[in-house]
């Protein structure tokens, strides 16, 4: 494994993090913050998360997984603040140890400095550039928890290394948070957007993940079925019932024909194929590299029976169908039941940009039971070509603690 973790927040809201596995879990630090998803400032795709906290709350989200001490870890964030009160040091990005909170963190100081630091003392490490607010930028952090060696960079320019703290319990937690390590909050608005978590291992994807962005293809016309309708047993328009962002998902005896599809045959090969937005329609721009691709799907069951469904990219790339079970609750009002499948990801694959990619869902196991799916979708990281008259023209750019870096890769 190299990704763990690719999420753009294109799902749709909060509401569908617990359950759709490409988003992460929302998690808190003493306080309520408001979590929102925001379509007006995004870096790319259809939308951002949102965190807004006052001088009495913290809020943020997690993703946690669990992995040996030894592996090296590396995370990263497009992040924007649109205020910060900077009353006390604000959190943005860290990597903690799950049990004891000790970690590293990249965070705001009072004087508006982008600083490294510890993230169970709030001792800083190193101080880094002014932050510009209303500016996109890409901050990335590494650590590896046994040793606890930690670097970071800012719009891919190293900010320098240094040892941190180590952690041991062998589960961890990814944070975008807006926390305030210290007594005295202060106030702060801040965008997330493009978020990634890689470990060391595997060919691919193995270090820091870069400056891509990312994006969610979505089914827009039918390819092909056998056996699935749509929730109201039509048999056209199932497109329609697996663009759901956020995902709808209904039980299967109160459907309508745009909440999922659906399908009551004893069978393991009925399936739905799914035509989807071109790579272009979505946003990746021409002359962009794609560095991966994944398949997702959202699928229910409708007794409290697991069975087991499969997902797969068919064309435009293909990518090996992967098999998963639904939960031991019967599928109901979204998020209740329902689970996430997700293709292996694919590295560097070879597209045609233009070209719609085509999606299967198949039923598993051979059962009367319903299997249900309200949205499908390819997740696409990409990074857009340079323009030509920058090429060759780069200017140096100083990380003195005083001097703003300019993002890089906006939009």
């Amino acid at each position: 494994m190299a990704r763990l973790l690719s999420c753009g927040f294109e799902v749709g809201s909060p509401s569908t993090v617990t359950l759709l596995g490409e988003d992460p879990l929302m998690v808190s630090w003493g306080g309520t913050a408001t979590i929102a998803y925001s379509s007006s400032i995004k870096r790319s795709g259809a939308q951002a998360l949102r965190v807004t906290t006052s001088s009495s709350t913290n809020g943020g989200w997690a993703y946690q997984w669990s992995q040996a001490t030894t592996v090296g870890i590396f995370m990263r964030a497009a992040v924007y603040v649109a205020s910060a009160g900077l009353t006390n040091r604000v959190t943005l990005i860290s990597i903690e140890d799950n049990s004891t909170g000790s970690g590293v963190m990249i965070a705001l100081d009072t004087t508006g400095n982008l600083v490294l630091g510890n993230h169970g003392t709030n001792a800083v490490l190193q101080t880094g550039p002014l932050l510009v607010f209303n500016t996109w930028y890409v901050l990335e952090l590494s650590w590896v928890p046994s040793t606890g060696a930690t670097a970071w960079r800012i719009n891919g320019i190293s900010q320098g290394s240094t040892t941190g703290q180590t952690g041991s319990s062998g589960t961890w937690n990814a944070n975008l948070a807006v926390r305030n390590n210290v007594a005295t909050s202060s106030a702060a608005d801040v965008y997330y957007d493009d978020f990634a978590v890689n470990d060391d291992s595997g060919a691919n994807q193995n270090s820091w993940p870069g400056m891509g962005q990312l994006v969610l293809l979505l089914p827009t016309a039918d390819s092909a079925r056998t056996g699935f309708t749509n929730g109201a047993a039509g048999t056209t328009g199932l497109w329609d019932a697996t663009n759901n962002t956020p995902p709808v998902g209904v039980a299967s005896g109160s459907s309508t024909a745009t909440s999922q599809i659906k399908d009551a045959t004893s069978s393991t090969t009925d399936n739905y194929q799914a035509t989807l937005q071109t790579y272009s329609a979505a946003g990746v721009p021409a002359g962009a590299t794609i560095v991966l691709v994944q398949g997702i799907a959202n699928h229910g069951n409708s007794t409290t029976t697991s069975r087991t469904d499969g997902v797969q990219v068919l064309t435009n790339p293909t990518v090996a169908e992967a098999t998963g079970a639904t939960g031991t609750v019967a599928a109901a009002t979204f998020p209740t039941g329902w689970t996430t499948l997700k293709t292996t990801v694919s590295y560097s694959p070879s597209v045609t940009l233009g070209t719609a990619p085509t999606m299967e869902f198949r039923k598993g196991t051979a059962s009367t039971d319903v299997a249900m799916c309200d949205l499908m979708g390819l997740y696409v990281e990409f990074i857009p070509a340079r323009a030509p008259e920058l090429i060759g023209h780069r200017s140096p750019v100083r990380t003195h603690a005083r001097r703003p870096l300019a993002a890089v890769f906006g939009g």
